[in-house]
């Protein structure tokens, strides 16, 4: 009878062993795509940034371009004042900037 029931206790210190075993394997495999994850999560927000970075310098650039613009359009029509006042003859002149200008803003000229 002892034999039998070391026996059981030789057979479930090891089904306990080998559960334990494969948790352990379970539990590293758990951590690892863990890691990856958390590792995925930081890239991610990494690029996210450089995205927003990105987007930043893209809108400031904008801003600077309409500033240029907005000069050039003042410009020509000061241009367009003056060779009015000046040159009443130029009409051909006057029609070439106000063409530009209704192409620069859309056709509102």
């Amino acid at each position: 009878m002892t034999d039998d029931l070391v026996k059981q206790w030789d057979a479930a210190v090891s089904a306990t062993q080998d559960a334990t075993q494969h948790a352990f394997a379970v539990a590293d495999k758990m951590a690892d795509r863990i890691e990856a994850l958390e590792r995925e999560k930081r890239e991610a927000a990494l690029d996210a940034l450089a995205a927003h970075g990105q987007a930043h310098d893209a809108y400031e650039a904008q801003l600077k371009a309409e500033a240029r613009l907005a000069k050039a359009v003042e410009a020509l029509r000061m241009a367009l004042t003056y060779n009015t006042a000046m040159h009443r003859g130029a009409a051909e002149f006057n029609k070439r900037i106000l063409a530009t200008l209704a192409e620069i803003e859309g056709g509102k000229g």
